[in-house]
C-alpha cells in the first residue's frame, strides 16, 4: 500500500515518491524506484480516511478550546444579537447627533429655509428635535444590529447578514442619501465586529 499527498504517492517499499497523472489516478502503477507496484486507489483512500480524521480531530479541539471575546460562555447566536445591539445603540447615537448638526447647521445657513423639518419633528424645539432625532437612530439601528447579529449567529454565514442588512439598507433610502450610507458603513462595520466576535 502507498500514501498520497494530492498528487504525490509514496512507495510503501523503498519510500520514493512520484507524481501521478490524474488520468492514472485510481489504478495500479509501476514504482520507478523498486519496481514495486502502487495502488493509486488505495492511497487515495487512505489519504482521503486521514484527512477527515484530521478534520474531526480539529472540530472536536475547536470544541473544546474556551470562546474569548465578548460574551463568551454564551451561544453565537446570543452574543451576535446582544453585540448587535451594542453596535446599533452607539452608531445611532453618533449618526442621531451627526444628523441633528446637519440639518441645524443647514437651517442657519440657509437663513431658516429648512426650519420646516425642524418645525414638523420637534415642533420648533431644537432640544426636542434633537432628542427626537437621536432616539430613532438609537431604535432604528438597534433593531438592525439585533437583526442582522442574530441571523449571522445563527447561520455562521456573512453573506446571510449581509442579506439580512440589504433590507435596512433599503429601507434607509426613505431617510435619504445620508441615511442610505450611514446604513452601508454600519453594515460593513457590524459584519467585521461580529465575525471577530465568532472567531
Amino acid at each position: 500500500m502507498a500514501t498520497a499527498g494530492g498528487n504525490i504517492v509514496t512507495c510503501s517499499t523503498c519510500g520514493k515518491k512520484m507524481r501521478v497523472k490524474d488520468e492514472l489516478r485510481g489504478k495500479k502503477v509501476k514504482c520507478p524506484g523498486c519496481g514495486g507496484v502502487i495502488d493509486t486507489g488505495a492511497a487515495v483512500q487512505a489519504r482521503a480516511v486521514q484527512m477527515q480524521a484530521a478534520q474531526q480531530d480539529y472540530k472536536a479541539k475547536k470544541a473544546d478550546t474556551p470562546k474569548s471575546g465578548f460574551m463568551p460562555g454564551a451561544p453565537d447566536t446570543i452574543r451576535s444579537l446582544v453585540l448587535g445591539v451594542v453596535c446599533g445603540i452607539g452608531w445611532g447615537m453618533g449618526f442621531g447627533i451627526v444628523a441633528v448638526i446637519m440639518i441645524t447647521l443647514a437651517d442657519f445657513g440657509t437663513g431658516g429655509s429648512v426650519n420646516k423639518t425642524i418645525n414638523d419633528i420637534g415642533g420648533g424645539d431644537i432640544v426636542v428635535f434633537a432628542g427626537v432625532m437621536i432616539l430613532f437612530n438609537v431604535i432604528y439601528y438597534s433593531i438592525f444590529g439585533a437583526a442582522v447579529g442574530a441571523t449571522l449567529g445563527a447561520t455562521q454565514n456573512a453573506w446571510a447578514g449581509f442579506g439580512m442588512a440589504a433590507l435596512f439598507v433599503v429601507a434607509s433610502y426613505f431617510t435619504g442619501g445620508a441615511g442610505i450610507c450611514s446604513a452601508i458603513f454600519f453594515t460593513a462595520s457590524l459584519i467585521g465586529v461580529l465575525n471577530k466576535n465568532l472567531n
